[in-house]
């Protein structure tokens, strides 16, 4: 009965020590609750603030910019070749109208598609192809066609290409 008696005992004393801890940590979640509660409370105050002065003053307080509206350059760390986008232009060089990336593809099946997007984009920005309409790969794609200064300079290059074909 002794060992019953001193584990009771134990008991109690852990009992004891344990108490004032759950008693301090129940204290400690309802300021965290309380907090949390005041926290949301200022954060809807600042949020109606911020309106009222975008209202007031829309140079000095713009709209917010997230992530997705700030502009980005995909274009400046693409690579390829020159030669490869002579190639395209060379291709496209003696087809009339409108076309896609798949007509170009079909014309060079040695390039990926990858690599005749972006020989398209880079003639793009040489002002050699004219975009027409965007679209998606359900749809057939981008519509593009050849502008005069494309035709001008696809020229040479399409002789190049149709002679070593011969």
């Amino acid at each position: 009965m002794d060992d019953g008696h001193e584990l009771a005992t134990i008991e109690e004393e852990i009992a004891a020590v344990v108490q004032p801890l759950r008693d301090l940590d129940e204290k400690l979640s309802r300021e965290e609750a309380q907090l949390v509660a005041e926290l949301a409370q200022v954060r809807d105050k600042r949020r109606k603030l911020l309106t009222m002065l975008r209202t007031a003053d829309p140079v000095g307080y713009p709209t917010k910019v997230y992530k997705r509206q700030t502009p980005r350059a995909p274009y400046s760390t693409m690579t390829i070749a020159p030669k490869t986008i002579e190639r395209v232009l060379a291709a496209i060089g003696g087809l009339e109208g409108e076309f896609t990336a798949v007509t170009v593809r079909q014309l060079l099946p040695d390039l990926g598609k990858d690599t005749v997007r972006k020989g398209l984009i880079r003639l793009r920005e040489a002002g050699q192809v004219r975009l027409v309409r965007q679209g998606s790969s359900r749809t057939g794609g981008s519509v593009y066609v050849v502008t005069p200064r494309g035709r001008i300079d696809a020229a040479p290059a399409f002789e190049t290409s149709t002679n070593s074909v011969s």
